[in-house]
């Protein structure tokens, strides 16, 4: 589930950001932390393109059935907090990259907090008129 989680991390968005995003892609990133706090996995699922890939730290690639597989789980937990700090951001054409470093909280139960730690990239690109991730890149999943 670990892993799961911090592909989760990837899409969130905080309101301390070291870095300016576009209005677009700051509202995507506001509605994404919405929807993973108030655990909507569906709509959270309907924020990434079809041809989605996650690429972990260790090189491995996982598609989009894949990554929201193992993202999936988190959403049952009593409550997940999150914040993001975005680094960078990178118009390369018709897509953007924004570099995060997120956290992530999940409350299981009482006796159970997870936390994790997640420094990677998103890439965006406007997709049927609404941007879409169609890559995440993590260097740090932990």
């Amino acid at each position: 589930m670990k892993t799961a989680i911090c592909i989760a991390l990837a899409t969130v968005c905080a309101l301390a950001s070291a870095v300016e995003l576009p209005a677009e892609l700051k509202s995507r990133y506001q509605t994404e932390k919405s929807l993973i706090e108030s655990k909507n996995l569906s709509g959270f699922t309907a924020l990434f393109a079809d041809g989605y890939t996650w690429t972990l730290p260790d090189g491995k690639s996982k598609n989009k059935a894949q990554s929201i597989a193992e993202m999936a789980p988190m959403f049952k937990a009593q409550k997940i907090v999150l914040s993001e700090k975005f680094t960078k951001c990178v118009k390369h054409g018709d897509t953007y990259e924004v570099s995060f470093d997120a956290k992530l909280t999940i409350v299981v139960s009482k006796k159970t907090t997870s936390h994790y730690h997640e420094v990677g990239a998103d890439t965006w690109k406007k997709v049927g008129g609404n941007w879409l991730i169609i890559k995440t890149v993590d260097t740090v999943s932990q």
